[in-house]
């Protein structure tokens, strides 16, 4: 039992003497200062409840808590809310007599052994509580310390010590959670003192890194101090603040209330409301290094502002060089003028000038609009346009190409010129005053009556009455000349040489060659990628393709603008060149070689059909869809028709000459071009025109394209694109027989003349002619298109003939093959005439003869050698554009001569296509 101060005073009064048993029962019961005072090693043990601690111990203990702990102690808080029992087991064992427990905020007490009062026992080594007795739905609170023990230090086993709620002295950590320093020292201490030692240029005091949107620092300063100080004495940053390449926030705000006033983005920008430099005043500015400048640029009174009225003095020059915007706009918002300009010289300057330094023609000076639309303009060259003109004094009022005139006094004359005016008030009396001073009437006899003369333009047709009579005033002079185009081909561009075929999208025309070739506005331009070489093309509108038949047996597709260029098909028959290629009803793409007359099939998937049809071999270029189930194709002189459901080949239409491109007109015509010449046939093979146009050959080029743009049709050779011309009539006339408006007078316009009686003429066309017509008797031997009287027939039809005749060609140097593809003659009395189509394979270029022998006919002997006055005509023609003939003459002598001699010069060694004809007089 414990004995206090006041036990112990009964056990000493006056006359008592204490026994052994009373000083034992004392000195047990108080501390003796040194056999009860602890040393260190009782608290590196710390089992000891006897001894007590100085605070000297109790520092030294401190100091060295990691010796006598092998760790640290740390304290804890358990809650169990709601506990309903009577035992709780705790997270750790805690250090003895260091728990305490409150029940709904109420401390209990602890009991010290059994017997003894209090409300819970603890066993420490358990690390359990066990309560008097049950406890019904109460919060519990348990307050302890425990040892964090370390497998190592201190001979002590365990856990390690979480040390995810300390900073360290030394090493890299990370920290969660808010970190708060508060010093509260009333020197000039600071709160977090961050020291960088590190020899490296990239060693960092402190590194944070932001990866949510909140901040990375925040720094809130309520004292008169530094709530930041950044002190460097090193060569590194003393700041560095950094953004990674996808941050989107700013590495740096300044706030005042949380309302950012400045803040430096991760691009560098800094935005403030101030920029202030030590030493800045009003008067100068901050230069891009940094420095003030305090030198006057610009005066204020001498600039022009962007609001404000003000007046300057001086010339402007406004510099428009890069940007799409006007170089000068002026804005108004009231009833004031928007520009007013005022000259107030005396000179002749003019008050405002508006110039150009190109010699553009459609370049406007001055543009009038009406909410974003032209309503007038004025071009540099003096042109000016607008819906209507009328003058100040409303005397004059141009509205939709109307002229309207007010009443006006008769005119002033003005020497060198003519003024037009109307004089009386409602009416349509017009008057003209010349620069003689004399006023004239229009309509009057004195001014003439436009009424009755014939207009030369500006009418689409007019009716005359009375007598027309036309006089041209001078002998052997027409009052009246009719001309007619008589023009067949009118260039339109010219192409890269080697291109082939013509196809034409909108207002495009495209052709073949090495590349896609484009010719727009007349002027031809080399598109996408290379393709070999390419001898046919055409288009499918479905899918906007343009489709290619070229060398190396390939069909190729492109996209109109070049791109996309792919080989839809490669045929494996030999290396075969496609000078034909057409899209038909089915959807299938057909291609026609040259030399075999093979057609081959393929889907536009690349889905092939190999030798499809074949039309004959030797000549074939020209290939075309009747969307009708059949397509055709150009052999030599001939068109075959093809059966797509079969492949079935018959003959369509065989023309005189050799036949180089086909194409199918939305008139329903079938258009052929020939060496230098088109001929045209309706799809159903009637009207049949086989010199439709003629006379197309260029010098050396033949025709190989042809197809239609607007209606219009064009051709093309190897050179250049042209539009094709009919010839027509100066005069025409309607069924009736009538003469009706033309185009194509020269000094009149238009000519209508309805009351004339022309029963008793023939049409020019199919005339009709009664009685017993007469016509000029030709010479002898004539042989062209003049009419042939009864006259003439009888003089020359001493044995008429006509046929087809089989010379035989001779060797000769240089010629390695010769083929004849079609000779015919006609013998009317001693005049004949003989024509051949055949083509030549040189060894080179150069010169080269064809000897032929054997007459064309047993009775038609050629013209004697050196006897050209037998010789009437020698024609020629080449298809190839690489051949020049130089002579045809007989062979023998006499007009029994059996052998003809052909002299040409080509510059192609290879194939040469040639047609001659030559007419004589034989005795």
């Amino acid at each position: 039992m414990a004995t206090d101060r006041t036990n112990i005073g009964y056990k000493f009064e006056n006359g008592d003497i204490p026994s052994q048993g009373d000083f034992q029962e004392v000195f047990n019961s108080f501390i003796h200062k040194d056999e009860d005072k602890a040393d260190f090693q009782m608290v590196e043990t710390g089992t000891d409840n006897l001894h007590y601690v100085t605070p000297a111990l109790l520092r030294t203990g401190l100091q060295n808590i990691g010796i006598i702990t092998g760790n640290s102690y740390m304290p804890l808080k358990e809650h169990f809310d709601n506990f309903v029992g009577n035992t709780i087991s705790l997270q750790y064992a805690p250090v003895n007599y260091s728990v305490k427990v409150f029940k709904n905020g109420q401390l209990l007490l602890e009991k010290e052994g059994e017997g003894n009062d209090g409300d819970y026992i603890i066993n420490y080594e358990m690390a359990k509580i066990t309560f008097s007795g049950n406890i019904d739905n109460r919060n519990i609170e348990v307050d302890y310390w425990y040892k964090n023990l370390t497998p190592n230090p201190g001979g002590g086993s365990g856990e390690q010590i979480d040390f995810t709620s300390f900073l360290h002295t030394s090493g890299n950590e990370t920290k969660n959670g808010i970190l708060t320093f508060n010093n509260t020292t009333p020197t000039s201490t600071s709160g977090i003192v961050l020291t960088n030692s590190g020899a490296d240029a990239g060693a960092k005091v402190l590194d944070v890194t932001v990866s949510g949107i909140g901040s990375g620092i925040a720094v809130q300063n309520t004292a008169a101090g530094t709530g930041i100080k950044v002190s460097n004495t090193g060569a590194g940053a003393g700041l560095q603040v950094n953004s990674s390449s996808t941050a989107t926030g700013d590495p740096l705000q300044v706030s005042k209330d949380n309302v950012v006033k400045a803040k430096i983005d991760s691009e560098g920008i800094v935005t403030a409301k101030k920029f202030v430099s030590e030493g800045g005043t009003a008067e100068k500015f901050v230069k891009g290094d940094g420095s003030l400048d305090p030198t006057t640029y610009a005066d204020d009174t001498k600039v022009i502002h962007t609001s404000g009225n003000e007046t300057k003095d001086g010339a402007l020059k406004l510099t428009h060089n890069t940007s799409v915007d006007d170089v000068l706009t002026i804005e108004k918002n009231n009833s004031a003028n928007c520009l007013k300009l005022v000259q107030n010289s005396s000179s002749n300057a003019t008050t405002s000038t508006f110039d150009t330094s190109t010699d553009n023609i459609n370049r406007k000076a001055i543009s009038v609009k009406k909410k974003e639309v032209e309503k007038a303009f004025i071009t540099h060259d003096g042109n000016v346009s607008g819906t209507s003109f009328t003058t100040l004094n409303e005397k004059a009022d141009i509205t939709d190409g109307f002229l309207t005139l007010a009443p006006s006094d008769s005119a002033t004359a003005m020497a060198g010129h003519a003024k037009l005016y109307a004089k009386t008030d409602g009416t349509t009396d017009l008057y003209v005053m010349g620069s003689d001073g004399v006023e004239k009437k229009i309509g009057d006899n004195s001014g003439g009556d436009l009424d009755n003369v014939l207009h030369k333009t500006g009418y689409a047709s007019e009716t005359k009455t009375g007598e027309l009579v036309i006089d041209s005033g001078t002998a052997n002079v027409s009052g009246l000349k009719l001309n007619r185009i008589t023009q067949t081909r009118n260039s339109y561009a010219t192409v890269p040489s080697n291109t082939y075929g013509l196809i034409s999208i909108g207002n495009t025309f495209y052709r073949a060659g090495n590349y896609l070739v484009k010719i727009e506005n007349q002027v031809a331009t080399t598109i996408g990628t290379g393709m070999g070489a390419g001898y046919s093309i055409c288009y499918n509108s479905a899918n906007n393709k343009i489709y290619i038949g070229g060398n190396s047996s390939r069909i190729r597709s492109m996209d109109p603008d070049g791109s996309n260029n792919q080989i839809v098909a490669q045929f494996s028959v030999g290396n075969q060149n496609f000078y034909g290629i057409t899209i038909a009803s089915d959807n299938n793409l057909y291609v026609l070689e040259y030399t075999t007359g093979n057609i081959h099939r393929s889907t536009l998937g690349g889905v092939k059909t190999e030798n499809f049809a074949n039309v004959g071999s030797d000549i074939n270029s020209g290939l075309i869809s009747g969307n009708n189930g059949f397509i055709y194709a150009s052999h030599n002189n001939t068109i075959k028709k093809i059966d797509i459901a079969n492949g079935v080949v018959t003959d369509f239409v065989t023309l005189a000459k050799r036949i180089t491109s086909l194409f199918l007109h939305s008139d329903g015509y079938i258009y052929a071009n020939t060496i230098d010449s088109v001929a045209r046939i309706l799809l159903d093979g009637t009207n049949l025109t086989e010199n439709w146009a003629s006379g197309l050959l260029s010098p050396n080029r033949a025709v190989y394209g042809i197809c239609s743009q607007n209606g219009e049709l064009y051709i093309a050779d190897g050179l250049a694109i042209s539009k094709l011309i009919q010839p027509q009539k100066a005069l025409k006339t309607d069924p009736a027989g009538l003469v009706v408006s033309s185009t194509y007078l020269e000094d009149v316009q238009y000519l209508k003349a309805t009351d004339l009686d022309l029963s008793s003429y023939s049409k020019l066309t199919s005339p009709n002619f009664n009685g017993t017509p007469t016509a000029p008797t030709a010479t002898l031997g004539t042989n062209t298109n003049q009419l042939a009287t009864t006259a003439f027939v009888m003089a020359n039809s001493g044995g008429a003939t006509s046929g087809t005749y089989t010379p035989i060609i001779s060797s000769s140097s240089g010629i390695l093959a010769t083929t004849i593809f079609r000779s015919v003659y006609t013998k009317i009395g001693n005049l004949i005439t003989v024509t051949c189509m055949m083509s030549a394979t040189s060894d080179s270029t150069g010169d080269y003869t064809i000897p032929i022998t054997k007459a064309f006919f047993v009775s038609l002997p050629f013209p004697a050698q050196g006897d050209s006055t037998s010789v009437i005509v020698i024609g020629s023609n080449n298809d190839t554009g690489n051949n020049t003939f130089t002579s045809i003459i007989g062979g023998g002598n006499g007009n029994n001569a059996t052998e003809a001699i052909i002299n040409y010069k080509t510059t192609k060694s290879s194939k040469n296509y040639l047609q001659f004809t030559i007419t004589y007089n034989i005795s």
